[in-house]
């Protein structure tokens, strides 16, 4: 897979920003030294039932328009597994990684992102 032309690059060629899936596009950096990340929480917006202060801002309704967030909960921890890997596979021996991600609720039971982190090549300090 080819890296796809970059959405900006900074006048000095030192900051490029891609508009891509980000496991397209990590395969083909290196040495990264930190990377901040928030990725989506899959929350099934598209089958959310939005009510109190949701129904009458219509955020869902904004923001659900072309935007997947709906994966079998196995699939997006996998996915997030893959993509510390990814990020790991793309840094340097001294990079950071900023992992945003909340704690969630299915089916009654807490998920934490400590989890898959653990479960990736990083450690955690």
């Amino acid at each position: 897979m080819s890296l796809p032309a970059p959405y900006w690059t900074s006048p000095d060629g030192r900051h490029v920003i891609y508009c891509a899936d980000c496991l397209t596009v990590l395969p083909h950096l290196t040495g990264v030294d930190a990377v901040v990340t928030s990725p989506p929480y899959n929350q099934q917006i598209d089958k959310f039932k939005p009510s109190g202060m949701h129904k009458e801002s219509k955020w869902v309704e904004k923001i659900s328009n072309g935007y997947f967030d709906s994966m079998s909960e196995s699939e997006y921890q996998q996915w997030q597994v893959d993509l510390l890997n990814a990020i790991y596979d793309s840094s340097s021996d001294t990079a950071s990684v900023f992992y945003n991600h909340k704690c969630r609720w299915r089916d009654g039971e807490i998920l934490w992102p400590l989890d898959w982190i653990r479960k990736s090549k990083w450690r955690v300090r």
